[in-house]
């Protein structure tokens, strides 16, 4: 059993001297079934968008990897609804990587055909959109593979339901340390697995994301 001590005291014990290999963020909806699911699952409940207004914008963080935010200029439709989103015309979704990081694939898993057919338009890193490709071997998905450093935005013409996101990425060797000096120089901030930022002295059993810098990695307190 591991002595109570605070997340930050066990960290900074590690050395940070470690290759990072590419992996993947899902974003999923609450209620559905991640046991297909591989790398680091985010939930996804209640409202994707502010109730101030349909014009804001939130932002959901996978800390140390990247953003995904969620913006409407139509009525609010975003409620998680019985493990689904609705991502409607007038809403945008951004993804934005952190320094670091890039992007080299996204995968939208929907919910019927009808929706593997609907129109999404895709821009990446600021240029011209295109549209996210359906893969015709697994008619629900639709997915996108490239590199990008600056964001993808996506953009349905018609009502889509999905049930997540997938994000694969890489981290580039800049953003791991080398000596426990660099590690000791860089603060580290900690995150719930629903990218909430908690207290550093926090003894509440659990796993945790710990960033800092760009680097991360999962942590498990015992009680």
């Amino acid at each position: 059993m591991l002595m109570r001590k605070s997340i930050l005291a066990f960290l900074c014990s590690l050395c940070f001297n470690v290759t990072i290999h590419a992996d993947t963020i899902n974003f999923v909806c609450d209620g559905y079934d991640t046991s297909d699911l591989h790398g680091t699952n985010i939930i996804l409940s209640g409202s994707l968008y502010p109730e101030a207004s349909p014009e804001s914008t939130s932002i959901i963080e996978a800390p140390g990897i990247c953003s995904i935010s969620f913006s409407s200029s139509g009525v609010k439709e975003g409620l998680i609804v019985s493990a689904y989103a609705n991502f409607q015309p007038g809403d945008v979704m951004t993804v934005r990587p952190y320094a670091g990081i890039t992007i080299t694939g996204l995968e939208m898993m929907v919910t019927t055909l009808t929706y593997a057919q609907s129109i999404c338009h895709l821009a990446v890193d600021n240029d011209d959109d295109t549209v996210l490709p359906r893969v015709y071997d697994r008619p629900y998905l639709r997915t996108w593979n490239g590199n990008v450093t600056v964001g993808i935005q996506l953009s349905p013409e018609s009502l889509i339901r999905f049930n997540y996101i997938s994000i694969n990425y890489r981290t580039s060797d800049a953003s791991i340390y080398d000596t426990k000096e660099d590690c000791d120089n860089q603060p580290i901030n900690f995150y719930t697995l629903q990218g909430i930022r908690i207290s550093t002295n926090t003894n509440q059993p659990g796993i945790y994301i710990a960033r800092q810098g760009t680097s991360t990695r999962k942590i498990i307190v015992r009680q």
